[in-house]
């Protein structure tokens, strides 16, 4: 009897001690990426045929870099004459707490150099283990019709990440 008022006691005193481990904890993210550098060469970019590094301010803040092959579909699906480029990569975020791992899936536009990219998070390091979580990366239109849009930044990643 003892046993069972000292849990109850502790179930009310500290119910965040009791709580489901199970359920998962989501963080929003809001950063901008910047171009570092284009790299190719298999030997160089994890088995890839080409990997963009960039730096990553706001949340989270770090490196980020997509590792991608030069086997993606080229394709004009409204036969207009103005190419599209879409292909899978992968995405890679390195933060203070871990790496976060995700799909990528990217659309662009080879005449405006517009892009977007749906990234599912399968997982990571450390904090980033197991985790879950969509974003959307992409770069934004340029102000005015003539303005030239950048590749190098800032580009607009936004979405959430849950860790177990």
């Amino acid at each position: 009897m003892k046993r069972l008022m000292f849990l109850l006691v502790l179930l009310m005193v500290f119910p965040a001690t009791f709580a489901d481990s199970s359920s998962d904890r989501c963080q929003p993210v809001n950063a901008d990426w910047y171009l570092i550098d284009y790299i190719e060469g298999p030997e160089y970019c994890d088995g890839y045929d080409y990997c963009i590094p960039g730096r990553l301010t706001g949340t989270p803040n770090g490196e980020m870099a997509f590792y991608g092959n030069y086997s993606d579909e080229i394709w004009d699906p409204f036969g207009t004459g103005y190419s599209i480029n879409m292909g899978l990569g992968e995405e890679r975020i390195s933060t203070r707490h871990g790496e976060i791992h995700s799909l990528a899936h990217t659309i662009f536009d080879f005449e405006t150099a517009v892009w977007t990219e749906l990234l599912i998070v399968t997982g990571g390091t450390e904090k980033y283990e197991n985790a879950t979580g969509r974003m959307v990366f992409h770069n934004k239109l340029p102000p005015s019709p003539g303005k030239p849009i950048s590749f190098n930044g800032p580009v607009s990643l936004a979405g959430f990440v849950c860790t177990p």
